[in-house]
């Protein structure tokens, strides 16, 4: 057999992750601020479009440790109220995202195919695992909306906060597969990130599919086993691969 385990990055891997985020920045947006008579002209879906602005706006200067992920968070809210002539503070920032990372995990809804797949993979005694970057109760959260407990138990789960490794550093993978004593060179990652999933897991030994659902260019480096465009392209793939005769 090609694999021995599979592991997947949860978020835009396994659901939209950017439709899950847009439904429930909306959602915190309301409940936060509907209330409010100096907000009620604004309407939540030109918010919502301006906020993913200042996201993508200053996503780079994360990228590049110009900011941490915390002022990142605060930053991108700053900027998205000031753009209404709203002063918000940095305690009301934190306060918006801890309420949406509460609520996000009830807007999440798996990909077509993920059960029939993890049941196939079960089927065939492949390990099934998930590799994420995040918050522990925030990504457990999301893991216990996709139903997934049968072929993915808890322990399998394996999240940056609890490692003290985050992705993209090959650690993380390497770490894991040592935990459960599988070897790299028989173990497949799928993520949808090229420099997280793809580039750092390769680091590792593993093989992986690029699960490109946003049709990002590919970058220098490595190229995976395969690039696939939606996950039920990738769980054929995998399929047609433990099961040849099938």
């Amino acid at each position: 057999m090609r694999w021995e385990s599979i592991f997947f990055d949860l978020d835009n891997t396994l659901y939209s992750h950017e439709l899950a985020f847009e439904k429930s920045i909306i959602h915190t947006f309301q409940k936060r601020y509907r209330p409010d008579e100096t907000m009620k002209h604004i309407d939540e879906k030109t918010w919502f479009a301006t906020f993913k602005y200042y996201c993508d706006k200053l996503w780079t200067e994360m990228e590049e440790d110009i900011l941490t992920y915390e002022e990142y968070r605060v930053e991108r809210f700053a900027q998205t109220m000031k753009y209404f002539d709203i002063e918000m503070n940095e305690k009301e920032a934190m306060l918006f995202h801890d309420q949406y990372e509460r609520e996000v995990a009830k807007f999440v809804e798996p990909y077509k195919g993920m059960k029939e797949l993890f049941e196939n993979l079960s089927k065939a005694n492949i390990y099934i695992g998930i590799i994420t970057n995040g918050k522990k109760e925030t990504q457990l959260d999301k893991w216990k909306a996709l139903h997934v407990e049968k072929y993915i138990p808890k322990e399998r789960v394996y999240i940056s906060e609890e490692l003290g490794i985050k992705k993209p550093n090959s650690k993380i993978f390497t770490q894991v597969l040592k935990q459960i004593n599988s070897r790299p060179s028989k173990s497949l990652y799928v993520g949808d990130s090229w420099s997280l999933d793809v580039q750092a897991s390769m680091e590792a030994g593993m093989e992986c599919i690029f699960l490109n659902t946003r049709e990002e260019p590919r970058q220098n480096g490595q190229p995976p086993f395969a690039e696939c465009e939606n996950f039920e392209e990738a769980a054929r793939l995998i399929v047609s691969r433990i099961n040849p005769g099938g």
